[in-house]
């Protein structure tokens, strides 16, 4: 028995201890903003396969590419001949060469620099295409992030709302008891104390679903649950004019429409170049042997060289077709840059409307939470004192939730808005978080 019983002791240090010490055994991880940015860009599978379309576009961007270098060329073969009629029956022939060749295109009509000049352009474009993908994928974790922050402060809210219920509740129970109040305003507590709790079962979901999409967005690195930093902090106020200014000189989509315009001009250059004659060196080396009824023979070497120029008189006007067909896609790519220009300075505008009001709001909402939390709280101490009744307590916790609630949201709102107004300008990812 007292071995049995030394041992339950044991056990139970062993399990207190953490708690007499503040430690908890299962501690959820802290995640700052900043480590959630870098998540993302590290482990996010869309900026990993933009990266690897960058990869390929890179290694395609050399002179050997466009055509620059020469190409050589080694041949060879074995042949063998076996007489049987009518003459010199069971003659054997085996002959054998090899040699190399060498080409290289003089001129193409410029075809080759137009060519360099679009591979560079495509580098070009994939690599804007990524810094957009990373853009993109990283306002979308922080507006998560700070979706997980406006969900944890509505769930404080209406805690705190519950822990008034609750206090509503046993003051009406014990007026109940007394006498001082019917059963219908007890049971009226007993209510809306129940529904107060359901809110944070529903709140606790929501929280849930913004945590499983925030990690969706960093990848599979093996994080479980997590708490955050729930502060919501605000940049300086934003300009306007530097947004339009930055719009027009930093933003990812404006940018890449600009190189497609210039890469369609390169296209219509490319086609024009197959008007002009094309001249091409080659150069060929040859050694054989050859061998007539068990004896080698050596065949003479040689040396081929020359000049050779193609000249294209007429066929069907597929060039000139190709060419206005260039130079339509060149008018398009053009026509894109400018609704797009159009589309991301509405965008601007809407954002920076929303951002402007919600600033404005948020000075208002600031002072009717503050001024709706004394009301409660002068009302909890009227209703236990029997100055007012139950209808007139819930009315001001009522109005003091949604005002605290309002708040909170007024604050998210004004920052998503700011976040996509650095998005669109093109300064988020040089923002420091």
């Amino acid at each position: 028995m007292s071995h049995l019983f030394h041992k339950h002791i044991r056990r139970l240090v062993c399990w207190c201890l953490p708690l007499i010490s503040g430690t908890p055994l299962l501690a959820q991880p802290l995640l700052t903003l900043e480590e959630v940015v870098h998540r993302v860009i590290i482990n996010n599978l869309d900026i990993q396969v933009a990266r690897n379309k960058q990869r390929i576009t890179a290694k395609n961007h050399h002179i050997g590419q466009a055509g620059f270098l020469p190409s050589l060329d080694a041949h060879g073969s074995l042949n063998a001949a076996h007489s049987t009629w009518p003459k010199n029956p069971n003659f054997n022939t085996i002959d054998s060469s090899a040699g190399l060749g060498l080409r290289w295109t003089a001129f193409n009509g410029m075809q080759r620099i137009a060519t360099y000049q679009h591979l560079g352009k495509l580098s070009q474009i994939s690599q804007l295409e990524t810094r957009k993908k990373i853009e993109e994928k990283v306002a979308e974790a922080i507006i998560g992030y700070y979706d997980i922050s406006l969900a944890q402060k509505k769930e404080r809210v209406l805690e705190d709302c519950l822990l008034i219920s609750q206090k509503v509740l046993q003051l009406t129970k014990v007026k109940y008891e007394i006498g001082q109040c019917s059963k219908l305003e007890y049971l009226n507590a007993q209510v809306q104390h129940n529904e107060e709790q359901a809110q944070i079962l529903l709140h606790q979901e929501s929280l849930a679903t913004a945590k499983l999409a925030l990690l969706r967005l960093m990848g599979k690195d093996g994080l479980g649950d997590f708490s955050i930093v729930e502060d919501i902090p605000l940049a300086p106020r934003l300009s306007r004019e530097a947004l339009v200014h930055s719009l027009a000189v930093a933003n990812s989509g404006i940018l890449i429409a600009q190189k497609h315009c210039e890469d369609a001009a390169l296209a219509v250059r490319i086609q024009q170049s197959k008007l002009w004659p094309h001249v091409e060196l080659a150069l060929r080396y040859d050694l054989g042997r050859e061998r007539h009824n068990q004896k080698w023979e050596a065949t003479p070497r040689s040396l081929k060289y020359g000049v050779s120029v193609n000249f294209n008189l007429f066929n069907a006007f597929r060039h000139t077709t190709a060419i206005q067909e260039a130079g339509i896609k060149a008018n398009s790519t053009q026509l894109n840059l400018q609704a797009q220009q159009l589309q991301l300075e509405y965008e601007l505008k809407k954002y920076f409307l929303i951002y402007t009001q919600c600033l404005e709001r948020y000075e208002l909402v600031q002072q009717h939470m503050q001024v709706s939390q004394e009301n409660v709280a002068m009302s909890l101490e009227q209703y236990r004192l029997g100055s007012i009744t139950l209808l007139t307590l819930d009315k001001a916790k009522q109005s003091a939730q949604e005002a605290a609630l309002k708040y909170w949201q007024v604050l998210h709102d004004t920052k998503v808005a700011e976040i996509m107004l650095q998005k669109l300008g093109g300064t988020l990812l040089d923002t420091t978080y």
